[in-house]
């Protein structure tokens, strides 16, 4: 895993300074909006050009926020230089082209964003990689596109954990955000809980049934080396991390019902957040910090609530349906999506962080577990329509929605790389 984490760019070469911006823009925060056109020519040189491009091109589809016309149709290969008369005629805007060299342990791809609307170069970069590599290369080249016509980081390096809990064992899985390079990197008796990943390192957190007790535990995707945490000899569940990734928030069994607390990985100090007789689980600390949501059935049924983070300041935001769980906040802070029940069905639904707003994203099967990209514009979220529960992924606003792990088994708990 170390060698895939440390990814394509062993060295990345900016040719021109800076990105130009003109008249390409993407307006991200109106999903659904008007999609770019842009033609991703196949990529030419070593036999893996043409998986490269096929990468970036259907990274970009998949993101919801560009149209690729078809290759078919172009009158220029990535060897021909850039003639805006080409391009004008089909309707695109931006035309990417690349050339690969080398040998597989040592490639050198050399890519070219075109302004097919001003006639001028947007990006131009050497990449490096090994032939192993091709696919992350591929992703790292759609983020960098996604950057340059954005402005904002694109999201198509990251990767999705998610869990596989069988009869008398739990994995945890890692893959591409596309669904690729599946690869389980941990099995152990007993169930294991949906993973969090430590902001900033190779590792993640979880909980995990172990002689009838739920612990806490890590996992160091470098080393492959498993360490409890906490254990209360009680019933102990991971929520988040704060995000320098020093304090674990969870949620713990061990004074009786369900409480929120903290625990300073360095100094191992635990601090209690929010104890009371009802069931208060699931905690998940806001971008800035502040404040905390989570799960608690103080109105008598399971409900959304937010607190400030010392445990001040509670708050109920979900008044619709009898059972709502699972939040996650979006990476403006500015949204909550969360699994409720209607019409007998588990579905996916976002608001507003004071409650209102609410809006059904899903409609198809039952529906849970979601959790937002690190840029807040992909939602990950588990889902049995089709037979079978599976991670699926959509853009925020609910569209493009398409199952990315694999049919083969039934996967659960879906967690996004912070990076």
């Amino acid at each position: 895993m170390k060698k895939g984490f440390l990814i394509v760019l062993l060295s990345v070469l900016l040719l021109m300074q800076g990105t130009a911006f003109g008249k390409l823009f993407v307006d991200i925060s109106a999903p659904g909006g008007f999609k770019l056109p842009i033609a991703v020519v196949d990529f030419l040189g070593m036999n893996e050009a043409s998986l490269v491009s096929d990468v970036v091109r259907q990274d970009l589809i998949s993101s919801g926020y560009f149209t690729v016309p078809d290759k078919s149709t172009y009158l220029e290969t990535s060897n021909d230089p850039f003639t805006l008369a080409n391009w004008k005629p089909l309707g695109i805007e931006a035309v990417a082209k690349a050339t690969l060299s080398g040998s597989r342990d040592n490639m050198e791809l050399v890519f070219t964003l075109y302004d097919a609307v001003e006639d001028k170069v947007i990006l131009k970069k050497k990449y490096t990689s090994t032939a192993d590599l091709v696919r992350p290369l591929g992703h790292k080249i759609a983020s960098d596109i996604f950057k340059a016509i954005t402005g904002q980081e694109g999201i198509f390096s990251s990767k999705l954990a998610f869990v596989v809990n069988g009869q008398s064992s739990g994995s945890i899985y890692i893959m591409d955000w596309d669904g690729e390079r599946t690869q389980k990197v941990l099995t152990r008796s007993g169930e294991i809980m949906r993973p969090i990943w430590i902001p900033s390192t190779n590792k993640l957190a979880y909980s995990s049934l172990r002689d009838k007790r739920w612990i806490i535990y890590t996992f160091d995707l470098g080393t492959a080396t498993e360490k409890e945490i906490y254990s209360s000899d009680r019933t102990d569940l991971a929520g988040d991390f704060s995000r320098d990734g020093s304090t674990l928030y969870f949620s713990s069994t061990k004074s009786g019902s369900p409480d929120i607390l903290s625990l300073n990985l360095m100094s191992g100090a635990i601090k209690q957040i929010a104890a009371s007789r009802f069931i208060e689980v699931s905690p998940k600390l806001s971008p800035d910090g502040r404040r905390i949501a989570f799960v608690s059935d103080a109105s008598g049924s399971p409900q959304i609530y937010v607190m400030s983070v010392d445990g001040y300041n509670k708050q109920r935001l979900t008044f619709q349906g009898s059972y709502n769980t699972s939040p996650d906040w979006s990476y403006a802070g500015d949204k909550i999506v969360y699994t409720g029940i209607k019409g007998g069905q588990f579905h996916i639904f976002t608001m507003n962080v004071d409650g209102s707003n609410v809006t059904q994203l899903t409609t198809e099967g039952d529906n849970e577990e979601p959790a937002f990209s690190p840029d807040g514009l992909f939602i990950a979220f588990v889902s049995s329509r089709g037979g079978g529960k599976g991670i699926y992924i959509m853009n925020s606003d609910g569209t493009n929605q398409r199952r990315v792990s694999q049919k083969s088994f039934g996967a659960l708990g879906p967690a996004w790389s912070t990076e």
